[in-house]
């Protein structure tokens, strides 16, 4: 959009919110840029448009709705930055150019998810978008800590030691019921009565008597 043969630009978005977005982001590059859509006031819009006839700005970056009352001769490129939802919209976008006569270039951005939208507009104008020859290699993505395989595999927590397995000197805990067993078996038992010795008493009073 700097280069010496780029005149006047006008950019093409599918909302209002985009179109804010790119002119910000081109004026941040130091690109000469401003937006007009239906949200800004009628004052603004002619003051946008002032300023894209007089130069003073050299991409003006548009709702289709907004674009509608746009009369400049001169534009020399036209960018669709999203494709319309309406063929139609396609024709008029690219029609901004090339007028009288004089040279205009029409360039337009796809991704993977207009593509629907693409064989729609070729399905109108009867003929195929040619690609671009110098389009921009896609960029490999980067091996991330989310992507990489190690990353994927949860790490496997060593088993946590026990206090007692920590310890390791103090004796192991014998299980409830052995030791209340162990209790009982520690009590003294009762005296048994010498029952035989009882008999011979019983059987020396017998006698006696």
């Amino acid at each position: 959009l700097n280069g010496p043969e780029v005149d006047r630009t006008l950019v093409f978005t599918k909302t209002k919110r985009g179109a804010n977005l790119l002119a910000d982001k081109l004026v941040r590059y130091g690109i000469r840029a401003t937006a007009i859509h239906g949200n800004k006031s009628q004052s603004a819009r002619q003051r946008a448009l002032d300023a894209f006839r007089r130069k003073q700005v050299n991409v003006l970056v548009a709702t289709d709705v907004a674009a509608r009352g746009i009369d400049i001769d001169g534009i020399t490129h036209v960018v669709n930055f999203d494709l319309p939802v309406e063929p139609e919209n396609y024709v008029h976008r690219i029609g901004r150019t090339g007028r009288a006569g004089a040279a205009g270039i029409a360039l337009t951005f796809c991704s993977s998810h207009e593509r629907r939208e693409l064989r729609a507009i070729e399905q109108l104008i009867g003929m195929k978008v040619p690609p671009a020859e110098n389009q921009p290699e896609p960029r490999p993505v980067a091996e991330t800590a989310s992507t990489s395989p190690k990353a994927q595999r949860p790490q496997q927590r060593p088993p946590r030691k026990t206090q007692r397995e920590s310890q390791g000197s103090s004796p192991r805990r014998p299980p409830a019921r052995l030791a209340m067993a162990s209790e009982e078996e520690s009590k003294p038992q009762p005296k048994k009565r010498n029952r035989r010795r009882g008999q011979q008493r019983r059987r020396s009073v017998k006698q006696s008597t």
